[in-house]
């Protein structure tokens, strides 16, 4: 089932199968929008999607909200130039 909420709609540009970017200088997500992730990450490979509120990949500080099935694995890494906060909203 697609999620269709990023489907021609100006608010968001979808760049890649799994990413999604707000367009608005402020970026909400709610539940559709949520359920749209949902949606775009069981059609993923890595069973992950995200909805990116800051501007281009480039940008200097970044907000993400990601979606990633029970499926899904990072590995454990570290950053030695940012720091990263996960914050789990569902699920465990």
């Amino acid at each position: 089932m697609p999620a269709q909420i990023f489907d021609d709609n100006p608010a968001y540009s979808q760049v890649a199968p799994e990413v999604v970017y707000a367009t608005t200088p402020v970026a909400s997500a709610g539940p559709a929008e949520i359920e749209g992730l949902k949606r775009l990450a069981e059609a993923s490979p890595r069973a992950r999607a995200r909805l990116c509120a800051h501007p281009s990949a480039d940008a200097a500080q970044q907000e993400m909200l990601i979606v990633m099935r029970g499926t899904s694995y990072v590995a454990p890494h570290r950053h030695f130039d940012k720091s990263e906060t996960l914050t789990v909203l569902e699920g465990a």
